[in-house]
């Protein structure tokens, strides 16, 4: 059984499939709705946004934190450590899924805070890796750019002396 301690920041949601409290959430850019969040690469593959507060059915609002303090035993905590979204829909690890997103950090063996950052990017690991592909792309780009440019250059040196 899953129960929140406290009541900090939340938000509401309809409910897409039927949600377990304690279970990682995500909004559907699609639809809007509530689904699983999950790790996993592929298909499934959803960042969380928050924790279900409640057990709900599909259609049904749910109530979504994501900061606050958090009972749980289904996962054993290791004081301290950062708690990560699993590549199970819903779950949490101590361990990171395929695409790696603290969800929070283990208070003791039962209690965690759930921490989820609602900022633009702040939820996709991956999103670190496009920065890097941008630069890389930028870099490549500024090379083409240099080379063109020279070779704009060298063919107009070359067209002036004839």
């Amino acid at each position: 059984m899953a129960d929140f301690v406290n009541s900090y920041n939340n938000f509401c949601a309809e409910a897409g499939e039927d949600l377990t409290a304690g279970q990682a959430v995500s909004i559907s850019s699609v639809d809007g709705k509530a689904y699983l969040a999950c790790a996993a690469t592929g298909i499934e593959e959803m960042p969380a946004l928050g924790v279900a507060e409640t057990t709900v059915a599909s259609g049904d609002q749910v109530e979504i934190k994501h900061f606050g303090a958090f009972e749980q035993s289904t996962v054993t905590l290791w004081p301290g450590y950062p708690i990560y979204l699993s590549n199970t829909p819903g779950g949490i690890s101590m361990a990171a899924g395929n695409t790696s997103q603290v969800v929070g950090y283990a208070m003791t063996a039962t209690r965690w805070c759930v921490h989820i950052h609602l900022t633009a990017g702040s939820t996709h690991v991956s999103s670190s890796s496009s920065s890097s592909s941008t630069s890389e792309s930028s870099s490549s780009s500024s090379t083409s750019e240099s080379s063109s440019s020279s070779s704009t250059s060298e063919s107009s040196s070359s067209s002036s002396g004839t």
